[in-house]
C-alpha cells in the first residue's frame, strides 16, 4: 500500500480490510453457486459457459473496483459520505434489477449481495473515518439515534425503489416473490387447496377447474346412463403442466374418440394434479374420484414416484412423509411485508421463494433427500443417487397400483395402466431425465407396471415403448410434453382402447 494508505486512521484501515475480505468471500460464493447451478442442470454442462463467462466478468470488475479503492488514495479522496450513500442506493437497485434478468444470473446474486454489503460497510468506515476517530465511546453512543434514523431513511428509500421497480418493471414471478401479500399470492396462484387425505387438490375457484375439482368443464351429476366416463389419474404430465386445458392429453383423447371414432358417448375427465404420485392418486381415487362415477380409470405415473424414492432409506416408508402437507400458513410465517427483507432472504436462501410449489406444500425439512438434479445426494451423507434408488425399490409404487386396482374393481370400474414416457436428451428447459439414475428408476417402475398388468389381468398401454416421441419438439423438458406431444399420446391411447375393444361402442351400434 502507498504512504497515503498508511495515513488512514484505524477506522479507515479497518474499512480497507473489509474491502479485501469481500473479494475473497465473493470468489468463494461464486464458486459454490456455480457448483449448485451445475447440480441443478446436469452433469453434461461444462463448467465454463457463455452465461457464466459474463458472471466471471462481473466478478473481475467487482474485484478491480474494490482494489482500486484499496490501493489508490486518489480514488479514496472522492469517497465523500454523499457519494457513498448514493452508491449504496444505486448499487442495491442495480443488483435487484440484474437478479430478475435471467434464471442464470439469479443463481449468483446472493454472492454479489454479500460482497456489496461488505463493500458498503468498508466504504462507510472510510468515508466517516475522520468523524469516527474524533468520537469517544460516549459520543458514539449519542450518535446512535441519528445514525439509526439515517439507516431507517435509507431503508425506506430502498424499499420504495424496489417496490416501484418490481411492480412496474418486474415479471409476475418477481411480484409474487417480493411484492404481493400472502392473500394476493394465494388468490393469483390458486390452482390448489387443502383437502383431507390427499393433503391438497385442485382449487374449485380456478378458472381452468370445474366445481368438482378437475381440470376442464363441468361434469353432469348424476352421470347420464348413456355416458361412459374415463377418469385419468396422474401428476403434472396428466394435468398438462405448461399447456392449456384443451392441450392436455385427456382433453385431446376425448376429442379423438369423438371426432375420429364417433364415440361421442365417451367422456374423458382430467383428474391429474401437479406433483401427485401414486400415493396421492390412491387417496384421490378412494375419497374423491369414486364419487363422480367413473366407468374406467387410466393410471399414468412415473417421475413423482421416483421422487418418493430419493430419500434416506430409513425415511422410505408407505406414508411418503417427505411430501409434506398443504399449508399456506408457511407463507404467512416466512414472508415479510417488506420488499427489501423478502428480496434479501430469498436471494440468500434464508427462505424459500413463494413461486415454488414446494414452499406452500411445507415438505418436511427433517427428511434427508436428494435434489432432483443431484447425482450425489448432499443431504444423504453424499451418497450416490444410483445407490439411494437401489436401496429404495418401488415396493410402495407396486402396492399403490395394486390397491388402486382392488378399489376400482370392487366398484365395477375398469382399470388401464400406462407405462411412463420420458425424453433423455437436450431440451429447452433443464432435463432431469438425462441423469442415469432417473432413467433407471423410471425403467424399473415401467417394468413393474408390465408385470402387474400380467398378474392382475389389467390392460397396459406400453406408451414408453413408442419411438414416435423421440424428438425435442415434442417435449418442454424430459418429463412434460408439448401440445404436439400430448396429441401423439392421446392418439396412441385411443388406438389402444379401440383395438383392444376396451370401450363400449356408441349406443346406435349396440
Amino acid at each position: 500500500m502507498d504512504n497515503n494508505t498508511q495515513k488512514l486512521g484505524r477506522w479507515g484501515q479497518f474499512g480497507l480490510s473489509v474491502l479485501l475480505i469481500s473479494n475473497i468471500i465473493l470468489l468463494i460464493l461464486t464458486w459454490q453457486a456455480r457448483i449448485r447451478r451445475l447440480a441443478d442442470l446436469s452433469t453434461d454442462v461444462p463448467f465454463i459457459t457463455g452465461n457464466f463467462a459474463l458472471v466471471i466478468g462481473a466478478v473481475v470488475v467487482a474485484i478491480i473496483f474494490t482494489l482500486m479503492i484499496v490501493f489508490s488514495a486518489r480514488v479514496r479522496q472522492v469517497l465523500t459520505p454523499t457519494i457513498v450513500w448514493g452508491w449504496i442506493v444505486v448499487s442495491l437497485l442495480g443488483l435487484a434489477i440484474s437478479s430478475s434478468l435471467s434464471q442464470t444470473v439469479s443463481y449468483y446474486v446472493s454472492g454479489f449481495f454479500v460482497w456489496l454489503l461488505l463493500v458498503d460497510v468498508g466504504l462507510l468506515l472510510i468515508a466517516y473515518q475522520t468523524t469516527l476517530s474524533k468520537l469517544s465511546m460516549s459520543d458514539i453512543v449519542r450518535q446512535i439515534v441519528p445514525i439509526g434514523f439515517g439507516l431507517l431513511l435509507t431503508f425506506a428509500m430502498l424499499e420504495g425503489l424496489l417496490r416501484v421497480y418490481f411492480t412496474l418493471l418486474g415479471t409476475e414471478a418477481d411480484r409474487v416473490a417480493y411484492v404481493y401479500s400472502v392473500d394476493k399470492i394465494l388468490s393469483i396462484s390458486n390452482r390448489y387447496e387443502g383437502q383431507p387425505y390427499t393433503n391438497y387438490g385442485l382449487s374449485t375457484t380456478h378458472p381452468e377447474h370445474n366445481s368438482q375439482g378437475y381440470r376442464g368443464t363441468e361434469l353432469q351429476t348424476p352421470k347420464a346412463d348413456s355416458t361412459y366416463r374415463i377418469m385419468t389419474l396422474g401428476g403434472s404430465t396428466t394435468y398438462g403442466e405448461g399447456l392449456t386445458p384443451e392441450e392436455s392429453y385427456p382433453a385431446q383423447l376425448q376429442d379423438i374418440l369423438h371426432e375420429d371414432y364417433g364415440y361421442t358417448h365417451i367422456e374423458v375427465v382430467n383428474a391429474g394434479v401437479n406433483a401427485y404420485s401414486s400415493f396421492d392418486s390412491l387417496a384421490n381415487l378412494t375419497y374423491h374420484i369414486l364419487d363422480d362415477e367413473p366407468d374406467m380409470i387410466i393410471v399414468y405415473h412415473g417421475v413423482n414416484d421416483v421422487r418418493a424414492r430419493l430419500v434416506a432409506p430409513e425415511f422410505y416408508t408407505g406414508r411418503n412423509e417427505q411430501r409434506g402437507y398443504w399449508n399456506p400458513n408457511v407463507l404467512r410465517q416466512s414472508l415479510s411485508p417488506s420488499v427489501v427483507i423478502r428480496f434479501v432472504s430469498i436471494q440468500l436462501s434464508l427462505i424459500e421463494s413463494p413461486t415454488q410449489f414446494e414452499t406452500i406444500l411445507g415438505a418436511d425439512g427433517n427428511v434427508p433427500r436428494c435434489g432432483f438434479f443431484e447425482t450425489t445426494c448432499t443431504q444423504v451423507d453424499n451418497q450416490s443417487a444410483d445407490i439411494i434408488v437401489e436401496q429404495n425399490p418401488p415396493i410402495y409404487f407396486e402396492r399403490n397400483l395394486v390397491n388402486m386396482h382392488a378399489i376400482a374393481t370392487a366398484n365395477d370400474i375398469d382399470v388401464v395402466f400406462s407405462t411412463w414416457h420420458y425424453y433423455a436428451d437436450e431440451t429447452e428447459l433443464p432435463n432431469p431425465m438425462m441423469l442415469t439414475h432417473m432413467q433407471g428408476a423410471v425403467d424399473e417402475q415401467n417394468n413393474m407396471i408390465r408385470l402387474l398388468g400380467n398378474q392382475l389381468d389389467v390392460p397396459v398401454i406400453n406408451f414408453a415403448s413408442t419411438t414416435d416421441l423421440n424428438n425435442a419438439t415434442y417435449w418442454q423438458d424430459g418429463m412434460h410434453m408439448t401440445a404436439s406431444g400430448t396429441r401423439l399420446q392421446a392418439e396412441y391411447y385411443a388406438d389402444f382402447l379401440i383395438e383392444n375393444d376396451l370401450l363400449p361402442p356408441p349406443p346406435d351400434n349396440n
